[in-house]
């Protein structure tokens, strides 16, 4: 597959490129 994937600043938790939110803790993701 590839592609990025985003950390998230909370919880840490990996995230596809593309989410919106973290799918562990439902954080918004900034860009």
């Amino acid at each position: 597959m590839g592609g990025s994937a985003m950390r998230c600043s909370k919880c840490g938790a990996e995230n596809p490129d593309r989410a919106k939110i973290c799918e562990e803790c439902a954080s918004p993701f900034t860009r």
